[in-house]
């Protein structure tokens, strides 16, 4: 986050809300799971992979605090429905047997974080000390952009 500071050209406190915010979309994304009644699980889910899919792949794109704001909002919108429905979907489907099923979920969780994490490092420019010159923001932007969408030119 430390390149979208300066990229947006705000504070670092500033950036940091958007994990709030962020929890504050996850916790709204939760009530969904009311409407299943309703509306198709399946296809809600998938608008909302979609949605995610989406702002991941703009994010680096962003020209302000607010729109960071937004994205966050939906991004923990999306993933909460994404999250509970499939919690809910597998204990359906597996009943007594999904303890397993649900304990490789939060596996593949946690090894797509410190692998996501491991992959985009070389992409991001990170923290500035003072005594190197300042980054351009065009070129943070550029290698944010690379992983997120993957722009052919940079193949």
């Amino acid at each position: 986050m430390v390149d979208m500071k300066y990229i947006l050209d705000t504070e670092i406190k500033l950036i940091s809300l958007h994990t709030t915010i962020d929890t504050i979309g996850y916790t709204m994304g939760t009530f969904v799971g009311l409407t299943y009644k309703w509306l198709n699980r399946q296809i809600v889910m998938a608008i909302a992979f979609i949605m995610m899919s989406g702002l991941y792949a703009c994010t680096p794109l962003l020209t302000s605090l607010w729109q960071l704001y937004l994205f966050s909002f939906l991004f923990g919108f999306g993933s909460s429905i994404n999250i509970s429905g499939f919690i809910v979907w597998t204990i359906e489907l597996w009943q007594p047997r999904s303890a397993p099923v649900l304990l490789l979920n939060s596996l593949g969780f946690g090894l797509g974080t410190i692998i996501g994490t491991a992959v985009t490092s070389m992409y991001t420019t990170g923290n500035i000390e003072p005594d190197k010159p300042l980054v351009p923001v065009d070129v943070r932007r550029d290698r944010l952009t690379v992983p997120s969408l993957f722009p052919s030119h940079h193949w």
